[in-house]
């Protein structure tokens, strides 16, 4: 469920594959029904969220972050 979170915020998934995903490492929602409405619910959330806020940007592609080289020494922005 963290990582569908994740996917769908930071690599702009959305919620069905990030759910797909989560049956793809055997998650079983009939055990689990709460955890699966949550992720189907969490773009919405993350759309609306005070709390969640400071992330919304990025769910948006920053495309000149992705076009940079990755460097171990270039510091990141938090």
């Amino acid at each position: 469920m963290f990582l569908a979170a994740y996917r769908i915020t930071f690599e702009q998934w959305s919620a069905e594959k990030a759910v797909g995903e989560m049956h793809e490492f055997h998650f079983k929602s009939f055990w689990h029904p709460a955890m699966k409405s949550y992720v189907e619910e969490f773009p919405d959330r993350l759309a609306t969220s005070p709390t969640l806020g400071p992330y919304r940007h990025m769910h948006e592609p920053n495309t000149a972050l992705l076009q940079q080289p990755f460097s171990p020494s270039t510091s990141v922005p938090v």
